[in-house]
């Protein structure tokens, strides 16, 4: 896990979420040994990238599987102008993933065609998602209390 992700997660308090990691693309297929602590070339750098958003797309899927169900206690109690705050909130997270996805596509063009690209969009990725799990888990805790 990179020291991105630790010091994210330290000061989310989100380390109970986490989940082990698992290698998920071609480079772990490889049979290589990458060192995420400390990587010292620029393909074991775009790995370690990849799996701190890997990580964090885990994490996130489970904070936003948590907002799904206090959206749907809300809607237990009625609706505003035929809109639900499950799909309000449904609505909410897709147009974020597009707009991270996009916004991280930008932030790679720095190095665009380059080896280092993945890296910076997989990072990018890693550091939006790690931000919007506090969004949802300040919605769970707003709708559900401390």
């Amino acid at each position: 896990m990179s020291k991105l992700v630790k010091m994210v997660l330290a000061t989310a308090g989100l380390a109970g979420l986490l989940l082990g990691a698992t290698a998920g693309n071609v480079l772990a297929q490889s049979g290589q040994d990458y060192n995420c602590e400390d990587p010292g070339y620029q393909q074991e750098m775009n790995y370690c990238a990849y799996q701190d958003f890997v990580e964090a797309d885990r994490m996130l899927n489970a904070e936003y599987q948590k907002a799904i169900a206090q959206a749907k206690e809300l809607d237990r109690y009625g609706s505003i102008d035929d809109q639900s705050a499950e799909g309000v909130l449904r609505q909410a997270q897709r147009a974020w993933v597009a707009f991270r996805d996009a916004n991280c596509l930008a932030e790679g063009f720095v190095a665009h065609g380059g080896t280092m690209e993945p890296m910076l969009v997989d990072g990018c990725k890693a550091r939006v998602t790690l931000h919007r799990i506090k969004e949802l888990k300040s919605y769970v805790e707003m709708i559900s209390g401390p």
